[in-house]
């Protein structure tokens, strides 16, 4: 039984050596094609060129499947974004020659000038209105990997899912507590200087959950948009913030002039007429019209146009669609 087990272990050892020994030819080749530059091996090897640094670190790098699966996501997304900016080159310079334009020189605006020009619409919904924009500008921005080829994630907060989300609740966090220590102290010494205001806000709004979004290029629910509006005006509120005016102004934008104006707008003037009434007097003006507006106190709620009433001055059509 002895006799038997030695010459089991025997052949196994030497099936060893005999596998050692090919693998170490097999580098050798390897070693060898890499440094004369040899891009093909032979079929019955049965393996891939590899680089030199490759084949000299004597290293396989195992790729994750998270990153393989990114990997093979950018790649067909790069394909369809070369497809679509192709039509959508070829489509410009059709464009170009129905208008009249220089191909190569047209811009933004022109295309969108020859869109209304060649494609009326009366729709109210803007998103209904026929548009020609750039791929880059329709398609959703793909996300860069955020993980390594071993699969380890970049960012700590990478299991919440909502990582530059929730990577601005908590700098919004820090940023109010570093508010509140440093009004502390200054109120303690007796440093708070009078410049050190609240941020004016006037004439800007928060972004919207889907501005929010697109900044992000993540998900936000309507909690999480509540709790981001609810952190950042806790921020603003804060009787230094201006400090951290950088910061708040990346998520706010401006409003519509429209809107601007009305918060801008001065009070007009309290005057009394001769039966001791009284009332307001303010101008507007749109373009090349002005108008003229009386506001008196205690009146009987009727307005009136060049004295008319309303649904006499204004047509039905203007009342239906709210342009009144």
């Amino acid at each position: 039984m002895i006799y038997i087990f030695n010459n089991f272990s025997m052949a196994v050892v030497n099936r060893y050596v005999v596998k050692t020994v090919r693998l170490k030819v097999i580098s050798r080749r390897l070693n060898s094609a890499a440094d004369e530059g040899v891009k093909e091996f032979p079929d019955k090897l049965n393996i891939q060129p590899l680089s030199k640094s490759f084949v000299s670190s004597g290293k396989m790098v195992k790729i994750s499947k998270a990153m393989a699966a990114y990997l093979k996501n950018a790649s067909d997304r790069k394909k369809k974004m070369d497809i679509e900016i192709e039509k959508y080159e070829l489509g410009k310079r059709h464009l170009a020659n129905m208008m009249g334009f220089d191909a190569d020189a047209i811009t933004k605006e022109d295309i969108d000038k020859a869109i209304r020009y060649l494609f009326p619409s009366g729709l109210f919904s803007l998103k209904s209105r026929p548009i020609m924009k750039h791929p880059d500008e329709l398609f959703p921005r793909i996300k860069n990997a955020e993980f390594g080829t071993d699969g380890r994630p970049f960012h700590f907060l990478f299991y919440t899912l909502n990582a530059s989300f929730y990577q601005i609740m908590f700098d919004c966090a820090e940023k109010t507590d570093a508010l509140q220590r440093y009004e502390e102290t200054q109120l303690r010494q007796g440093k708070l200087s009078s410049e050190e205001t609240r941020l004016d806000t006037t004439g800007t709004e928060w972004i919207s959950r889907e501005q929010l979004q697109t900044m992000l290029s993540e998900n936000v629910s309507e909690v999480q948009y509540e709790r981001f509006l609810s952190a950042m005006n806790h921020l603003t509120d804060q009787s230094c913030s201006l400090r951290e005016k950088d910061f708040i102004m990346k998520f706010r934008c401006r409003m519509c002039d429209e809107a601007t104006t009305l918060l801008t707008f001065s009070t007009p003037e309290v005057l009394y007429d001769e039966c001791n009434r009284k009332y307001a007097v303010a101008v507007g003006r749109r373009r090349k019209h002005s108008a003229t507006v009386k506001l008196y106190a205690n009146g009987t709620g009727k307005f009136s146009v060049d004295n008319l009433e309303l649904c006499d001055f204004f047509s039905q059509e203007s009342r239906m669609f709210g342009n009144v």
